[in-house]
């Protein structure tokens, strides 16, 4: 599974709540070979991606290296089919999310992705 290419966010849904489409609209992804560079709403953050497709679904993890995330570890599962790449984050950093779904409680941030190229 390659996840190289630029992505942007056509939905998104955190803790539960599903994001306003202007906020959305701003999330672009881009990854090359196991680097990534994140825009959300014009702030940059970038970092390194450890991805293990032995498991299903799909984990990843994802060190900042550069932004507001630098130093942080956050953990994911990732579904691609065709030109769409699911992921649903932990932003605590303990546990993988056992779905693509998020609930209040829990910092689950779920976004799906298009390939834009």
């Amino acid at each position: 599974m390659t996840l190289d290419g630029k992505w942007a966010a056509v939905e998104a849904e955190l803790g539960g709540n599903k994001m306003p489409n202007a906020v959305v609209s701003s999330v672009h992804l881009t990854i090359s070979e196991n680097n990534y560079t994140a825009r959300v709403a014009g702030v940059t953050d970038k970092g390194k991606l450890s991805l293990n497709t032995d498991l299903v679904p799909a984990t990843v993890d994802i060190v900042g290296t550069d932004g507001p995330n630098k130093g942080k570890t956050i953990i994911a599962i990732l579904r691609r089919a065709a030109n769409e790449l699911l992921i649903c984050f932990n932003l605590s950093g303990v546990d993988y999310p056992e779905e693509f779904t998020t609930q209040a409680g829990p910092q689950l941030f779920l976004v799906k992705y298009r390939r834009r190229s």
